[in-house]
């Protein structure tokens, strides 16, 4: 599996998170906001290329 999300993150130059679900609800919570941390970089990057 790393190799693979290593494969990912060059080719396509954003990070892969595992989400658990226990019962229908996020088991892994704080990966949230390490979620909400690369949708941001990915934004700037993407603002800082359409300038």
């Amino acid at each position: 599996m790393k190799a693979s999300f290593a494969d990912f993150e060059e080719r396509f130059g954003g990070k892969v998170f595992v989400v658990f679900s226990l019962d229908g609800e996020i088991a892994n919570k704080e990966i949230i906001k390490y979620i909400k941390k690369e949708i941001n970089r990915l934004r700037k990057q993407l603002y800082d290329f359409v300038k």
